[in-house]
């Protein structure tokens, strides 16, 4: 049976008579360097220092995060909005900048174990949150004391929305609460007063999702070309996996 879909999902073209649901959501991920990848790796698997590790899991364990940073594979919600990008960015970022040439990959979230981790980033919900705490606490300075405060509170009320999990039922219902909204939110981020301070991160104020696969690996089942400015897409792979019921 078919859940309730986002409205948002209307921005999108669908196979003429074909139902949607949640089982046949698929998210993209981007990985922004020039290189083509046999496969996607977390970054322990794809070349991580001891060192690199070590602060990860330290850091993991001190903040009581869902897991270590260098296990996870970043994923945005909806294919990048590539034009808008350059617009936003111009020449001034390592990435988005126009003509910067990309890889895109299509991964098929139902390769992932049932009770994979995941945890939803920078969601409206969390900027919220934080422009709230930032104002309530005028937290203008490093704080190691408001920013424990601060993270205690972020994770309980991250799992109250949903964000943050161990099912693979409940990332699909963060993909398609948040599908189509990637264009907006950049441009929502990038009229922000502090959108300077974070724009060199790919993602500033800009919804996307952690996934911890245990494996640290991640298949794709398309290949994609893309020019930063250009919102077209040249095909380099494409599949139609078992999984995809069209």
């Amino acid at each position: 049976m078919c859940d309730p879909l986002n409205k948002n999902l209307n921005r999108f073209s669908w196979p003429t008579g074909q139902r949607l649901c949640l089982e046949d959501l698929r998210m993209k991920l981007y990985h922004y360097s020039k290189a083509r990848f046999p496969e996607l790796l977390t970054k322990r698997l794809s070349g991580a220092s001891a060192e690199e590790i070590r602060k990860s899991e330290k850091q993991r364990d001190r903040h009581g995060f869902i897991g270590a940073y260098v296990d996870h594979i970043s994923f945005f919600f909806d294919p990048i909005p590539s034009k808008t990008l350059a617009d936003i960015f111009k020449n001034d970022h390592h990435t988005w900048y126009r003509g910067n040439a990309l890889f895109e990959y299509v991964v098929d979230v139902n390769q992932f174990e049932v009770d994979v981790p995941f945890s939803v980033v920078e969601s409206r919900n969390k900027t919220a949150f934080m422009d709230k705490f930032i104002e309530e606490h005028n937290w203008v300075e490093d704080d190691p004391v408001l920013l424990a405060k601060y993270l205690k509170e972020l994770a309980k009320l991250e799992v109250e929305w949903g964000e943050l999990g161990h099912s693979l039922s409940g990332l699909k219902k963060q993909i398609a609460k948040n599908k189509g909204g990637t264009k907006q939110a950049y441009l929502d981020a990038a009229a922000r007063a502090d959108f300077e301070e974070g724009r060199q991160r790919y993602a500033t104020n800009v919804p996307h999702v952690m996934v911890y696969p245990k494996s640290g690996r991640a298949a794709f089942s398309e290949l994609n070309r893309l020019i930063i400015g250009n919102d077209t897409r040249t095909p380099v792979v494409r599949a139609n996996p078992a999984s995809f019921k069209w």
